[in-house]
């Protein structure tokens, strides 16, 4: 049994990764698990895609470092439009520092979006 076959609906990924080679394997694998998989090369063309696509998005794959619109800009666009997007950040570099300043970006990101959903809860 293959494990996309737990889920009654098809999964959509966005992945953004400018290095051609692991944009494809990573695409490759997506879609041979049985994911619906949206490629783009860029943060621009991420935001393309998902525009020209219309439907949900479940998850946002996307390179950290990329030329033009990084990965954490690429989150903050994407939250904007699909606030309940799951995101999963990628790089194929690791320093300490990256890890930190990652960490750091990530915690006001998503607390500034835990702070705005709490407000519009009622207790």
């Amino acid at each position: 049994m293959k494990l996309y076959e737990f889920s009654s609906q098809r999964i959509t990924i966005i992945v953004a990764e400018d290095v051609d080679e692991i944009r494809d394997l990573v695409c490759l694998f997506l879609a041979t698990a049985g994911y619906l998989v949206l490629p783009a090369a860029n943060g621009q063309a991420a935001l393309q895609v998902a525009a020209d696509f219309g439907g949900p998005i479940d998850l946002l794959l996307t390179d950290l470092d990329m030329p033009g619109c990084g990965g954490l800009e690429l989150t903050k666009a994407f939250l904007k439009v699909y606030p309940r997007i799951r995101v999963l950040l990628m790089s194929a570099s690791y320093e300490p520092s990256t890890a930190q300043i990652l960490g750091e970006a990530a915690n006001r990101l998503f607390s500034q979006s835990l702070s705005r959903a709490k407000s519009c809860s009622k207790p």
